[in-house]
């Protein structure tokens, strides 16, 4: 039996004018794809879709100011510097973006901060900060890092983050987060839908796409995910009681997935689970999530589930849904939608 995957098969052709530029200003008043059925709604809508045994499951992570924009020392050449990684106090790992030599000992100027390039592995640098620590740096001239295909401005920064949360350290959002409010949370609680926030800081291989072949030869990031106790116990409460475990983005269904296929349990760690055709899913039975890009591990994660992922795709091309981080999104019950 050959199980090979190519990665051809997670093309598609995604217009330019169907990734969405800019968050919605109402954040309820993007669309809903339920995926079994075809229906369109309003994400507002979403309790029109979940049934009352549902269970919503959230990753509350934040997005952290990690690009700092700077130019090296006794030059005009510029410099962007994309943090990974804080070591301590005045070590960061990081990537460097410019048109210049990015030689071992030179020195980036960010303002009136001096940082030095001390060693490189591969295309990840190392950085000292001189005459000042990481808080410094940050406070005085961090940004958030918007995901390469949207255009960079300071008016999209906070509707890149979801309006519940709540500590982590993540440089890309949980983007199927980003379609609820405070408002809509109160109706999904008062409707007696249970709802639990876990933690996956999601890395900057979120959005690297798969260059070999065989899909089963890329390596897949790693990511740390961390469930309360209390979270946990409700989670296992609600699965034997024959509840329908619904997650919002690939991040909290890798994190539940990853916890839940060991023996014991696994809460807290970290994740490197690749989610592709074949998988069987051994917690969750819904997803809530946006419209990836081709040929990403995400899109592989569909594969698994949706086997005519294509045909949905193109249903949402020609219906106007919008693609990607600020776009649209669509509801997948795995058990229908899986064969």
């Amino acid at each position: 039996m050959n199980n090979k995957i190519s990665s051809r098969e997670l093309e598609y052709d995604l217009p330019e004018n169907r990734v969405k530029q800019h968050p919605y200003i109402n954040r309820e008043n993007s669309k809903l794809l339920k995926v079994d059925s075809r229906e369109i709604f309003y994400f507002k809508h979403i309790l029109d879709i979940l049934s009352d045994d549902a269970v919503l499951v959230l990753n509350k992570t934040t997005v952290k100011k990690r690009r700092v924009y700077g130019s090296f020392k006794d030059s005009t050449s510029t410099v962007e510097i994309f943090i990974l990684n804080k070591i301590n106090d005045n070590e960061i790992e990081c990537l460097l973006k410019t048109n210049s030599k990015k030689q071992i000992g030179k020195k980036i100027i960010v303002d009136d901060i001096e940082i030095i390039i001390t060693k490189r592995i591969k295309n990840v640098f190392y950085l000292n900060i001189l005459n000042d620590n990481f808080k410094g740096l940050i406070d005085k001239n961090g940004k958030i890092p918007l995901p390469p295909y949207i255009e960079d401005h300071a008016s999209k920064y906070d509707g890149y983050q979801t309006v519940f949360k709540s500590g982590g350290e993540s440089v890309a959002a949980p983007t199927a987060g980003l379609h609820f409010t405070q408002d809509l949370l109160h109706k999904i609680n008062k409707k007696g839908i249970n709802t639990h926030f876990i933690n996956l800081d999601i890395g900057l291989g979120t959005f690297s796409k798969i260059t070999t072949e065989d899909i089963s030869e890329h390596k897949i990031h790693k990511e740390k995910y961390h469930i309360d106790d209390t979270v946990l116990d409700s989670l296992i409460n609600d699965k034997n009681l024959g509840k329908k475990i619904v997650t919002v983005g690939t991040s909290t269904l890798r994190a539940l997935e990853t916890c839940f296929s060991s023996r014991p349990y696994k809460p807290v760690g970290e994740t490197n689970l690749f989610i592709k055709r074949g998988y069987e899913f051994k917690f969750c039975d819904g997803l809530i999530t946006n419209f990836h890009a081709p040929k990403s591990t995400l899109l592989a994660l569909i594969d698994a589930i949706v086997t005519d992922w294509k045909d949905v795709y193109t249903f949402a091309i020609d219906n106007e849904f919008n693609f990607l981080s600020f776009g649209d999104s669509m509801y997948i019950d795995i058990e229908k939608c899986k064969i």
